[in-house]
């Protein structure tokens, strides 16, 4: 949204409309009028993604999106995840989440600096290259 904005117009009654869509699919209501700061870490997680989902970008980056949710909101943003990347958004996530990367169409499997294995999750993903990956970290 602010990438549409810029520095001098304000929000229309559309971009809080997709704000307020935000806010509701990863749980945030009760969470609307409380400071960044007040926020527990799963909250404010929750809260920076869906800051960023809000800017409807064609392509998001992701750093740990999972990191410090509950069960619960893990479900909630994987599931916001896969529909972004469903509706045509390029979804790039770095991630320590292995059942997150098995969400993905796509992985690229590091260790040491270096990449070890791409491809679909399944090809990727197996217990011999995780082996790998996890002795040159």
């Amino acid at each position: 949204m602010a990438r549409r904005l810029g520095l001098l117009k304000r929000p229309a009654r559309t971009d809080r409309d997709i704000v307020d869509y935000w806010i509701s699919e990863l749980g945030l209501d009760e969470l609307r009028r409380r400071r960044l700061g007040e926020l527990s870490g799963g909250q404010r997680q929750r809260t920076l993604l869906a800051q960023t989902f809000a800017q409807e970008a064609p392509v998001v980056l992701l750093d740990e999106p999972t990191v410090g949710l509950d069960s619960q909101s893990w479900d909630r943003v994987s599931q916001q995840i896969r529909r972004l990347a469903a509706s045509g958004t390029t979804v790039v996530a770095a991630t320590h989440d292995v059942e997150m990367a098995r969400r993905f169409d796509r992985c690229v499997l590091m260790g040491g600096g270096d990449v070890l294995a791409t491809g679909a999750p399944i090809d990727v993903l197996t217990e011999s290259n995780l082996a790998a990956a996890l002795s040159l970290s």
